[in-house]
């Protein structure tokens, strides 16, 4: 999608002694500690979390466009609806 603000691409983990990078096409987007250094599960779970980033964007993305094009604006998930928005907000930067 043209209006994606971040790194375009997939997005993957590389294992590098001992830390996890998560990476674009052309570029590391982050690096965290994946072992040592008080690192736990959670650093690898939130290094899988980071690397699907992306494909949760655009799956979430395309959920509200569907929904919109099938049911309308009709109040129906309205809750559920307006929190994806907000989680799309923050994840383009505008909150």
């Amino acid at each position: 999608m043209s209006n994606e603000r971040f790194t375009q691409g997939e997005w993957r983990i590389v294992h590098n002694h001992h830390f996890c990078d998560i990476e674009g096409p052309s570029s590391r987007i982050a690096n965290m500690c994946a072992s040592g250094f008080g690192a736990t599960a959670k650093n690898h779970a939130d290094a899988h979390l980071i690397s699907a980033a992306p494909d949760m964007y655009r799956a979430l993305r395309g959920l509200i466009e569907a929904h919109a094009h099938v049911y309308g604006l009709d109040g129906a998930w309205d809750e559920e609806l307006n929190a994806a928005r907000e989680a799309l907000a923050k994840a383009d930067g505008e909150v």
